[in-house]
């Protein structure tokens, strides 16, 4: 005799705590469904066609001005391509091969200041900003005399010499503290024209010296452009992310709210001021943060992956799926029929043994990698899967790869959604 049947659905009822189930649903209806921040995670996070839909939604929903900030040329050429289909209007895209970018139109002056401090500490200037300082602020002054305040602008201004300047603060009739501060001040005048080059090859991939545009994050949000793409790379990076985080807190300024997609971004350390201002941004509710990646947890570094809607698939490393499953899945009381054999009862001697099952415990991940892999049977076949968690539900949906991104599975299937997701 034996209780195992028992046992069984004892153990079963107890994990239901799991809280898992099968679903199926495409990406576009996906996207469509959910609000909030979302992470995406996983090789399929690579395809262009799933950021493209990701993109398209967001700029159909026309909620909020979007910024795509993006290290991959092959998504800024893709959505080039709607844009000129017709698919995705009101789009704005700065790249290496549209450098269209005004940098610094509309920042303060004190952001610029603060902006050429830190090209200054990049460039080895740093002990001696302050004498660099007055020529600076001169240099702002004199080329907001002609045209708003800006790299370009102060860049065409320097390729004056100083008496130039000179003649110019004084025929604009500006304070005579700005001509003082330029004439006989050679020094600092090669230092600054140093710094300017440096945050011109800051922004290289985005800007040329003379984009008198007009356009950036500010000027696109307030205008009728939904979508902002701007290519993040740079050899300096830590200056460009200096750069995007004054430009994304001035546009904030401007609008009540903006969404922010971050695909294959790169951040220095996890105490990256861009990365870190998104992060609290994003707390504060001014910030609806979306980040994809093959590997989020590498490109976020160790910040904590608080995201209201996530889709996590297969990584090269499982070791890697299942990190990022404990940390934002977390784990479950598993519960199992284990085997104890003994002798009946009050008998003293029997050649019969009985069998009785006792209900063993252990901690295991809700998403494991093994619930994700392709499994074969003897008459069918279960595609590779994905985990789905949405905001506001305590549920983990499980979803096969092929029906989410059915084009890039080179199948089309039909968006079937079960009820309940």
């Amino acid at each position: 005799m034996g209780n195992r049947e028992i046992v069984a659905r004892e153990c079963d009822r107890a994990n239901m705590v799991r809280r898992v189930c099968m679903a199926s649903v495409d990406d576009r209806t996906f996207f469509h469904e959910i609000r909030g921040p979302l992470m995406i995670s996983g090789l399929p996070a690579g395809e262009i066609t799933l950021v493209g839909d990701l993109i398209c939604e967001y700029a159909a929903r026309n909620d909020m001005p979007t910024v795509v900030l993006t290290g991959r040329p092959e998504i800024l050429g893709y959505l080039q391509e709607l844009r000129e289909e017709g698919s995705l209007p009101g789009t704005m895209i700065s790249s290496p091969a549209s450098r269209n970018y005004h940098p610094m139109y509309g920042l303060s002056r004190k952001q610029i200041l603060q902006l050429f401090r830190r090209a200054g500490e990049e460039a080895g200037y740093g002990a001696r900003f302050d004498d660099i300082l007055p020529y600076a602020e001169a240099a702002i002054t004199a080329a907001a005399s002609r045209y708003p305040a800006s790299l370009p602008a102060i860049h065409a201004l320097l390729e004056h010499d100083d008496d130039f300047i000179v003649s110019l603060a004084i025929r604009m009739g500006l304070p005579g503290v700005t001509a003082n501060s330029v004439a006989g001040n050679y020094q600092a005048g090669v230092m600054f024209r140093r710094i300017i080059e440096l945050l011109e090859e800051t922004l290289e991939g985005i800007a040329v010296s003379d984009s008198e545009t007009k356009y950036n994050l500010q000027s696109g949000s307030m205008g009728n452009l939904s979508v902002m793409a701007v290519y993040q790379i740079s050899n300096h990076q830590s200056l460009m992310n200096a750069y995007l985080r004054e430009e994304i807190f001035s546009t904030l300024k401007r609008v009540p709210k903006l969404r922010v997609i971050l695909n294959e971004v790169a951040f220095c350390d996890d105490s990256d001021e861009l990365l870190v201002e998104l992060f609290r941004w994003k707390r504060q509710g001014r910030v609806e943060l979306i980040a994809v990646s093959e590997n989020v947890k590498e490109m976020l570094w160790d910040t904590s992956l608080n995201f209201g809607n996530i889709c996590l698939f297969l990584h090269e490393n499982p070791e890697v799926t299942e990190t990022l499953s404990r940390e934002i899945f977390g784990t479950y009381p598993y519960h199992y029929p284990t085997l104890a054999v003994g002798h009946p009862p009050v008998l003293l001697f029997s050649f019969r043994r009985e069998e009785h099952w006792a209900i063993a415990t252990e901690e295991r991940l809700r998403i494991r990698c093994e619930d994700l892999y392709e499994t074969r049977r003897m008459l069918c076949r279960t595609g590779e899967k994905m985990a789905i968690k949405i905001m506001g539900k305590s549920m983990i949906y499980t979803v096969p790869v092929r029906k989410f991104l059915p084009e890039a599975c080179g199948n089309q299937y039909p968006a079937a959604v079960r009820s309940g997701y």
